[in-house]
């Protein structure tokens, strides 16, 4: 729906760049912040082009192969910083596996009370 993309443009000074493969009202639209955000109707698996980022976040809580893409695709845009949604969401069981399995080759953060997982270029100062 588009409530993360809207809460990240609301507290950052920064252009979101979307993607969803479903054209749908979004919390975004109509809203000043609107503006910031950009939205692309694709599919994940369809996108081949990568673009240097501050941040990629993936929310696409939907297989773990599809978690497993989207974090290829993050990887791939050499980013600051990467965010994942829905850990420990009692309806994507598989996203916390994923991320679990992932947190064995990179310094992950989970951010408590939250279904958010954090990676930061260079780690945590």
């Amino acid at each position: 729906m588009g409530y993360t993309a809207l809460h990240l443009a609301m507290n950052l000074p920064a252009i979101i760049v979307t993607l969803d493969r479903e054209v749908k009202p979004h919390a975004f639209d109509g809203t000043k912040w609107g503006s910031q955000i950009i939205f692309i109707n694709k599919d994940i698996c369809d996108v081949k082009l990568y673009l240097p980022r501050d941040m990629v976040f993936c929310d696409c809580n939907y297989s773990p192969e599809l978690i497993n893409r989207c974090t290829e695709i993050a990887k791939a845009c050499s980013p600051r910083v990467i965010a994942w949604h829905d850990y420990g969401n009692p309806e994507a069981p598989w996203q916390e596996g994923v991320l679990d399995r992932l947190a064995e080759s990179m310094e992950l953060y989970h951010v408590e009370e939250t279904w958010l997982v954090f990676w930061f270029e260079g780690g945590l100062a």
